[in-house]
């Protein structure tokens, strides 16, 4: 066959499925998700001169009532194009650990 169905001069669609197994879709979409929305505690890492952003040694957690605060974590992503965030909002960010 051609790819070509002759009885009606239709071209027949070829498609190549790939089956996957339900445990292995399932752990893609966990490990997106999780990509997606880890978060860590303000302070835990720490943006080098370099631009390197490396695990902060002398961070030893959150105190009780900072725990408590929703706006002492952060995502942990990768960051989405920050020409969209405010100049109000950037300004008030510490550079070495807000970032």
């Amino acid at each position: 066959s051609s790819g070509i169905n002759a009885e009606y001069g239709e071209a027949e669609e070829e498609t190549n499925t790939v089956l996957v197994k339900e445990g292995d879709r399932l752990a893609a979409v966990i490990d997106e998700i999780d990509r997606e929305v880890h978060i860590v505690p303000r302070g835990a890492y720490v943006k080098t001169a370099s631009g390197k952003i490396v695990t902060n040694r002398s961070f030893v957690g959150l105190n009780i009532l900072d725990c408590k605060k929703l706006c002492s974590y952060f995502h942990f992503r990768n960051t989405p194009n920050t020409d969209k965030i405010n100049l109000l909002a950037m300004a008030t960010l510490d550079q070495c650990i807000d970032f």
